[in-house]
């Protein structure tokens, strides 16, 4: 009987692994809860007028909400209520025709929106658009770059 008596008592067990689970919530650093507080700032007349000719000259809208510490949106809401049409990071459809001929010729995606000012995305969703099939994104396979010679 003391064999199974020694076999069958496991509550000293649960206590024991209670206390190593405690041990290693004490270890843990609490992790951080809160969320950064977002400060709300109104613009005057002025700002905004200075935001939407900015915008309207050229300057980018992540710059400009960084100058006047607010939400890109809200530079973006000030420029649309003010009837300054959105700039767009499109391929030009004059110039597709040019960009699908040299990206099947062999040059790159990134190659191309350099060339154009735009993001590889951009370029790669114009192909996509257009039903150019892509090439995988890399070098290709063997390829030893330029060497110096």
């Amino acid at each position: 009987m003391g064999v199974l008596d020694r076999y069958s008592n496991h509550a000293h067990q649960g206590k024991r692994l209670q206390q190593l689970l405690d041990l290693d919530l004490q270890r843990r650093p609490k992790p951080e809860i809160r969320t950064a507080k977002r400060v709300c700032r109104r613009l005057d007349e002025d700002e905004i007028a200075e935001i939407v000719s900015e915008y309207a000259a050229g300057v980018r809208v992540g710059d400009l909400a960084q100058r006047f510490e607010v939400d890109q949106v809200t530079v973006q809401k000030y420029v649309r209520l003010h009837g300054v049409p959105r700039r767009t990071h499109r391929i030009p459809p004059t110039r597709l025709d040019e960009v699908i001929e040299s990206y099947l010729s062999g040059k790159s995606v990134a190659a191309l929106a350099k060339q154009l000012e735009v993001g590889e995305t951009t370029v790669r969703r114009a192909l996509v658009r257009a039903e150019v099939p892509l090439r995988s994104r890399g070098r290709p396979k063997g390829h030893q770059g330029s060497k110096d010679t």
